[in-house]
């Protein structure tokens, strides 16, 4: 086994859960074979460039952009809480589920407000994803390989370009002179694929280690990590209970420097 994979259980975990971060880039560049679509333009009455009104398209075209982009910074924003609370994994399961909601509404779309909300649900659900995948692999990772495995983030989301790019490609073929919304719909409706995966292999996934120390759970924890970073070469696991150890030094830590902080002010009016 090379020596930056702890074991293949670990290794799948974190290509599985990078199943987000695909889903996440091809979220947010399938609209780019989407505006070049004409059957997009004919279901939505849209003035094509060139033509008269275009201008009122092209302030369109900017807001099903900005709509996701607001919809990711409230997606991230609410990420800390959703995964202090309930775990990496529970935030992965509403990232996905979000963003499915979104792309349901999305592909379905029958006038422009509907589309452009879609926008907004799929964009808060790319937010939660793109901060909690990384965040989630570098948790269930060893200190030693933790580069590469959050590196698949990268990699996956490498993925998700070249199949958006490919994917509204092809379609773009499928009806080139014709009325049908197959060409547009299908594009942004196959996003739903990888999110489907991911929600209904999430179940499957290990809670991080460290939250279920910070949460109390140290037997389990302790398991958990066992699973996640057991290898031939130390038998006796004493990498993993000295890794279990400084974890849990760390937070008890954290919790005394928290409670030590609250006893202060942040600002003094003492003179």
């Amino acid at each position: 086994m090379p020596r930056f994979i702890p074991n293949y259980y670990n290794l799948a975990c974190v290509i599985f859960v990078a199943l987000g971060s695909c889903a996440c880039s091809y979220g947010q560049s399938i609209i780019g074979s989407t505006i070049g679509q004409p059957s997009f333009y004919t279901s939505f009455n849209l003035a094509k460039q060139g033509e008269p009104g275009y201008s009122g398209t092209s302030k369109l075209i900017s807001a099903m952009n900005g709509v996701m982009t607001a919809g990711s910074i409230f997606g991230t924003a609410f990420t800390a809480w959703f995964a202090d609370k309930w775990g990496c994994r529970v935030a992965v399961q509403i990232g996905t589920s979000v963003m499915i909601v979104g792309i349901v509404l999305v592909s379905g779309s029958v006038n422009m407000a509907m589309f452009l909300i879609g926008r907004f649900i799929a964009g808060f659900g790319i937010g939660n994803l793109t901060t909690i995948v990384p965040l989630y692999q570098a948790e269930i990772s060893t200190p030693e390989q933790r580069g590469f495995m959050v590196c698949m983030h990268g990699v996956m989301v490498s993925v998700g370009y070249i199949g958006a790019s490919w994917i509204g490609f092809g379609c773009y073929f499928a009806y080139p002179f014709g009325d049908s919304t197959f060409p547009w719909r299908f594009p942004l409706a196959f996003n739903m694929v990888p999110n489907l995966v991911l929600l209904v292999g999430s179940f499957w996934l290990p809670s991080s280690p460290r939250w279920l120390l910070g949460k109390g759970r140290e037997d389990e924890a302790f398991q958990t990590l066992r699973r996640l970073h057991r290898t031939k070469d130390d038998p006796e696991e004493l990498h993993i209970r000295r890794e279990f150890y400084q974890m849990k030094a760390q937070l008890e830590y954290d919790k005394e420097s928290k409670q030590g902080l609250g006893r202060f002010p942040l600002f003094s009016t003492a003179q």
